[in-house]
């Protein structure tokens, strides 16, 4: 069923923006996303709902639907600004992933949630044996590591201010621009209007960092914004399928293995951050953009 779920998902995602190239535009606009999002999750959800014997396609494409819009008005929330709105709008957008994985199940909407809070995922059933459980997330270990080891490259600390708003690690940099990857440009690079491959923020699988080097506060704020809207990204894809297929691979295994994922999540299975670099790669560049979906879906709530 993952198997089937991801096939079809990736259609989706591949016909959707190739249909906008043909078009000739750029998919930055809000309405698209809220319609992308329903459509997306309520095919996820569907598909679920068939390969159940007593399952109801329609009612959980509708479900899934309204987990997907709800996805997309907490990423409102976060391209708003304020930083107040910041982690609320992360959880709001988490729960809606929630509404989507329920409906393909087929069990009630509300009974199993996974909220993501850092480091760790909270696990609520109400009513269950055990409702309450944590466990660490191996994605946000393994970012925050990444990071770590990069500070000097990106010459930024942790802001544990902006950490707290954010619900995850956030890094500042005092510089302008920077530079995720190849060989470091020369120091002239890191302020004024940068080199080729400058940004000014940068997200990683949980972990973002941003740049105040000439810039006034309102501008980094949407910068934190914009890299926010990349976590929720991520939360939606591990909640559909990176801690499923962790607690799949877990279920069979036996014995201290078995204590590992009652402690930790696996959660690197992440196939729609996959097709996101994929498209990148492989439709053609319009006026020197590269197709990812998740770009585009951070500019359309927070801008550029």
């Amino acid at each position: 069923m993952p198997r089937l779920r991801s096939a079809l998902l990736a259609l989706l995602l591949c016909v959707i923006p190739a249909q906008l190239h043909a078009q000739d535009r750029l998919p930055e606009r809000r309405e698209l996303f809220l319609a992308l999002n329903a459509v997306v999750s309520g095919v996820y959800a569907a598909v679920g709902a068939a390969t159940r014997d007593d399952g109801n396609v329609l009612a959980a494409f509708a479900q899934g639907a309204v987990g997907g819009a709800v996805t997309w008005s907490g990423q409102r929330l976060i391209g708003d600004g304020r930083p107040a709105f910041r982690l609320p709008g992360v959880q709001v957008a988490a729960l809606g992933a929630n509404l989507t994985r329920n409906a393909a199940r087929g069990v009630p909407a509300f009974s199993d949630l996974i909220l993501p809070v850092y480091p760790v995922y909270l696990r609520i059933r109400p009513g269950a044996e055990d409702p309450f459980s944590v466990r660490v997330s191996g994605l946000a270990v393994a970012s925050l590591a990444w990071a770590s080891l990069g500070a000097d490259r990106f010459r930024a600390d942790l802001d544990w201010r902006e950490s707290l708003f954010t619900g995850g690690p956030v890094f500042r940099s005092t510089v302008s621009h920077l530079y995720p990857s190849g060989p470091l440009p020369s120091a002239s690079c890191f302020n004024g209007n940068g080199c080729d491959d400058a940004v000014a923020g940068i997200h990683w699988l949980g972990t973002s960092i941003y740049t105040t080097g000439g810039r006034s506060e309102a501008a980094s704020r949407r910068i934190i914004a914009h890299e926010t809207i990349h976590l929720t990204q991520v939360h939606r894809d591990a909640i559909l399928f990176g801690v499923p297929a962790s607690d799949a691979l877990f279920a069979h295994m036996e014995g201290p293995f078995a204590w590992i994922g009652e402690v930790f999540v696996i959660d690197a299975f992440l196939p729609m951050t996959g097709l996101n670099h994929a498209l990148a790669c492989t439709l053609p560049h319009h006026g020197g953009e590269s197709w990812r979906l998740y770009e585009f879906e951070a500019r359309a709530h927070a801008g550029r």
